[in-house]
């Protein structure tokens, strides 16, 4: 069996390190250049692991579900009334508990009582 390639290898190898200590401005741009772009993938890939990749923190996270309401002029919106959000709580034979939240900051204020939560923009 030969193995020629790895041979070939370790000579381009060397070659490589013998240019880079030839030009030593080219090799200190080259290794901050790396060395900048791994560090910036790296915070971003942490970010996205951290809000999009790790599982909510509720117990039976597969049985939440989001209700919400879609205006017709602006269909993208899926915000509800607090006085609706109410109305939908206190008319609940579906789920087993109900809770409301605002700027995807989660009110805790009605999950487990029938307490009627505070607008953020109104404090009502």
């Amino acid at each position: 069996m030969r193995l020629g390639w790895v041979e070939a290898l370790g000579k381009n190898i060397r070659y490589g390190f013998r240019m880079l200590a030839r030009d030593r401005g080219f090799t200190i741009v080259a290794v901050l250049t790396l060395a900048l772009g791994i560090g910036i993938h790296m915070s971003i890939f942490s970010l996205i692991s951290d809000r999009l990749l790790k599982p909510l923190p509720y117990k039976d996270v597969d049985r939440l579900v989001m209700v919400g309401e879609a205006r017709l002029d602006d269909p993208g919106q899926r915000t509800a009334a607090v006085s609706n959000f109410v109305a939908w709580r206190d008319r609940n034979r579906v789920f087993e508990h109900c809770g409301s939240c605002s700027d995807s900051r989660v009110e805790v204020v009605a999950a487990l009582s029938r307490e009627t939560p505070k607008s953020p923009a109104t404090g009502l």
